[in-house]
Formats: structure tokens, C-alpha cells, sequence
């Protein structure tokens, strides 16, 4: 799914500036080769105290994911429908962070968060709301998503910024793609002029839910705190009880 991923990016010049070059594809032994991008890190630097990213940064985030959606056209290549991680993914979004038992003592994580979880995992209407959302991961969209748009995807490099690990692409909702974005600026407290800046700067398709991006947003912010996808973050208990509030208020909205 990457190959196909990287192949049809390729295209379209911004996309391919950003993006790492395919040297080679195995498909029989699924082994696939893309250049070597030299000394980088990626941007989880952003989850430590006081890292903001900055509004070039941003805005090229956001421009990238403006042409990933509206530039690439939808075909019937079964790598981009990528049923099996979709699938895998869905369980990690929609279902595990909801789950009384999910193996997960977030005691070990952040102490307090075990008792703090319970008042999410017992709730029926947000369960429900879940549910629905996961059902509107699973469809079938018209829009190329890049499926996990975190700092963990994106890439400072000599070269510039670079977008990597589209595993799990597929068509679906572009609303996606961009809730992850802004629910990894709160995750990582960035400031609200940069997260405005994102959403004002995301050139919104006529069939846009403002709405839908919101509850996907409560969604990511809500699994990655709760979940079993835990994230480098350095907060304490109190700025996760607010993050996890404001997740509530976006999914129930």
C-alpha cells in the first residue's frame, strides 16, 4: 500500500517534494525500497515541553494534505482500499480505548489515568458515538488519505519536511486526515493560533463536515490518551484530564 501510495504522489510535484523517491517494489515478497532521507528525526519532539511548530511548518503540512486530497483521483487499485490495516487500525481508534479490560494499566503511564479512564469506558452515549464514527472510518471515501497524519509520519530532514509511513492510506473521509493533524497539535500543546492556522489554511472540499472533523479530532485525542497507541507526551494528569474533556465535548458535540 505504500508503493501505491508513493507511486500515485509521485505525480504531483508538491506531493513528490515531500515525499521519499522509489528506488524499487517487490510486490511478490512485499519488499520495498525508497531512498535514504540521511540524518532526520522525526517531529515527536513536538510532545516535549515548549516545542511549537512553527507556522512554516504548519502551513506546509497543511498545504501538503490540501493536494493529497483534492489532486489525486480515486481508481480501484485494492493496495489503496488497504481493507486488513484499515480494519487493524479501526480496532486501535474505535474499540480498544473504549474497552473496560483492554490490557492496558494506565496507572503504569500516568497515575490517576486507570481511575480517570473508567468515567469514558462506562460511558454508554460515547461508546454509541464511537461506534458511529468507526463506521464512518470503515466506508469507502473518495478522498486519498495519508491514514495516520502524526508527527511520528512527518520528517525534518536536511532536505526539508517529508511525509512517510502511508501504511495506512486508503479513501476515505478527508475530514480524517485533518482531525489527526489538529488532535496531535492539542496532544503536543501547541499554541491555538497555529492549530486556527492549520484549519483556516485546509482548502475545504463542498462536502467538508466541520462537524465530522471535530468528533474524529475528540476521537484521536481520546484513543491516544486512553488507548493502547500511547504517545511520548509529557503532561501530567491534570493537562490530560483537560485534553480529555475537550476530546468529550468535540465527540458529543
Amino acid at each position: 500500500s505504500e508503493a501505491a501510495f508513493f507511486s500515485l504522489t509521485k505525480h504531483e510535484s508538491l506531493l513528490a517534494k515531500h515525499t521519499p523517491a522509489i528506488l524499487g517494489f517487490d510486490m511478490a515478497n512485499n519488499i520495498l525500497m525508497i531512498a535514504d532521507l540521511g540524518v532526520s528525526s522525526d517531529y515527536s519532539f513536538l510532545y516535549e515541553n515548549k516545542k511549537t511548530l512553527k507556522e512554516k511548518e504548519a502551513l506546509a503540512l497543511t498545504q501538503f494534505l490540501n493536494v493529497l486530497h483534492s489532486k489525486i483521483v480515486k481508481n480501484d487499485d485494492p493496495l489503496l482500499r488497504n481493507i486488513a490495516m484499515k480494519q487493524l487500525n479501526h480496532k486501535y481508534i474505535f474499540v480498544y480505548p473504549f474497552m473496560k479490560n483492554n490490557g492496558l494499566n494506565l496507572n503504569n503511564i500516568t497515575e490517576g489515568l486507570e481511575e480517570l479512564s473508567n468515567i469514558y469506558k462506562t460511558d454508554e452515549d460515547l461508546k454509541r458515538r464511537a461506534v458511529l464514527l468507526g463506521e464512518k472510518y470503515l466506508e469507502e471515501g473518495k478522498y486519498l488519505l495519508h491514514g495516520d497524519y502524526y508527527p511520528g509520519s512527518w520528517l525534518h530532514t536536511k532536505e526539508g519536511l517529508k511525509i512517510i509511513d502511508p501504511e495506512f492510506c486508503f479513501f476515505g473521509p478527508a475530514e480524517f486526515d485533518v482531525a489527526v493533524m489538529i488532535a496531535h497539535c492539542y496532544l503536543s500543546e501547541q499554541p491555538e493560533e497555529i492549530i486556527e492556522l492549520i484549519i483556516k489554511s485546509y482548502e475545504k472540499n463542498d462536502d467538508f463536515d466541520l462537524d465530522l472533523m471535530n468528533q474524529f479530532t475528540g476521537i484521536e485525542i481520546m484513543r491516544r490518551i486512553l488507548g493502547l497507541a500511547q504517545l511520548p507526551l509529557t503532561c501530567n494528569l491534570e493537562t490530560k484530564q483537560q485534553l480529555l474533556e475537550k476530546s468529550y465535548q468535540f465527540i458529543m458535540k
